[in-house]
Formats: C-alpha cells, sequence, structure tokens
C-alpha cells in the first residue's frame, strides 16, 4: 500500500509540475500563488491515497479550511503558509494518522525539504513555476515511504478487550496471528 501511494504522490507530482504555469497564470499573477497551492493541496489529499474514504475526509477538511483563506487573504506569502500547515494538518491527521511528535517532526522535514526545493527552482518564467512546483511536490510525494504498516492499523482494533476478543477468535477458528 505504501508503494501505491508513493507512485500515486509521483503522478500528482508530474501533473501538478505540467499544471502549474497554466493554474499560476490563470489564477491572477502573486495572489494566485497562494490560491494555486490551496487548489492543490485539496487536490493531492484526494488523490494521494489508495483508501477513498480517507482521501474524500482529507479533501473535505483541507476544503473547508482552505476557502475562508482564498476568500479573505490577499498576501501570497500567508496563504502558500497557510496551504502549507493545512496539508500537514489533513495529511497526518487524517490520511497517515500517528502520535503528534512523530507527525510534527515528520511534516517539518518534509515541508522544510519541499520549500527548500521549490525555492532553489523558483522563477516567474513558466519553466520555473513548473520546475518549482514539481520538485515540491516531488519531496511531498516521499512522505508515503515514512508511512509503517497503515493496513494492519486500519484493521486492528484499537480497543485493548477488541483486541484480546479479535485474537481468541483467532485461535478458536485455527488462524494465525
Amino acid at each position: 500500500m505504501t508503494r501505491s501511494n508513493f507512485f500515486r504522490g509521483l503522478a500528482f507530482a508530474l501533473a501538478a509540475g505540467a499544471a502549474a504555469p497554466f493554474g499560476l497564470f490563470l489564477a491572477g499573477g502573486q495572489r494566485g500563488i497562494g490560491n494555486s497551492m490551496l487548489f492543490a493541496v485539496v487536490l493531492y489529499l484526494l488523490f494521494a491515497h489508495d483508501n477513498l474514504r480517507r482521501g474524500l475526509g482529507a479533501g473535505a477538511l483541507a476544503l473547508v479550511l482552505g476557502v475562508p483563506f482564498a476568500l479573505f487573504l490577499r498576501d501570497p506569502n500567508v496563504l502558500t503558509l497557510l496551504s502549507l500547515v493545512t496539508l500537514a494538518l489533513c495529511r497526518s491527521a487524517v490520511l497517515y494518522p500517528r502520535p503528534f511528535a512523530r507527525a510534527l517532526a515528520w511534516e517539518l522535514v518534509f515541508m522544510g525539504t519541499g520549500a527548500l526545493g521549490a525555492f532553489v527552482w523558483w522563477d516567474w518564467s513558466a519553466v520555473g513555476v513548473c520546475l518549482s512546483t514539481w520538485s515540491f511536490w516531488l519531496i511531498q510525494s516521499a512522505f508515503a515511504l515514512t508511512v509503517t504498516s497503515s493496513a494492519g492499523r486500519d484493521e486492528a482494533p484499537s480497543d485493548p478487550f477488541e483486541r484480546a476478543h479479535a485474537a481468541a477468535e483467532a485461535v478458536l477458528a485455527g488462524r494465525p496471528r
């Protein structure tokens, strides 16, 4: 499952990099940077995970958080920063839930390296916009490789009594745990 999420992220990076100049220039210059980043975050969250329910939940949360930002904020730097925070929050809380300290550490690593990768390539030309967007989402696609056994976490009950009950049923049915 992690590998397929990684390949989905790579495909999204390629598509986002190719479509970035169109979104940027159609959205309206400098203000369009933040708005197109918010739009890309929602699309990424919908597309990046195998589980459609989690993808829809994360995308809906990003949409609810992002629409007020896009409507009421004008500064492209603030919009871009808030879109990064929205991505980190929705990804670590809904798509790949994990303990807070570990999620914060991974998000800081990936947001920092993604922003650095985008900054290296940034230019107002179409090629610069393509390369910076592509490099940011390329780095973000590697986030799926940090997830450990999310499939087992989805199926295993979190309550200790339910885990013991499931283990007892497995023993009675003759299935290995």
